[in-house]
């Protein structure tokens, strides 16, 4: 699954990407064209990630299933 996610007030924007009961795997913080960049460390429940992102930035996550 891919998520995409962005800033539209121009700040350094901090935030959860929850998923509730999926059985996601791993999450990666990809580029535009979906390469894979930085893995993310999953929350010890399991249950989503902490992201952070810049000023007008489209960040692209790869969770896996």
């Amino acid at each position: 699954m891919v998520c995409r996610v962005y800033d539209a007030m121009g700040g350094k924007s901090k935030g959860v990407l929850e998923w509730g009961v999926l059985p996601v795997r791993k999450v990666t913080k990809c580029n535009v064209l979906e390469d894979d960049e930085d893995e993310v460390q999953i929350a010890s429940d399991g249950k989503g990630v902490e992201i952070e992102i810049r000023a007008f930035e489209v960040a692209t996550f790869r969770l896996q299933l």
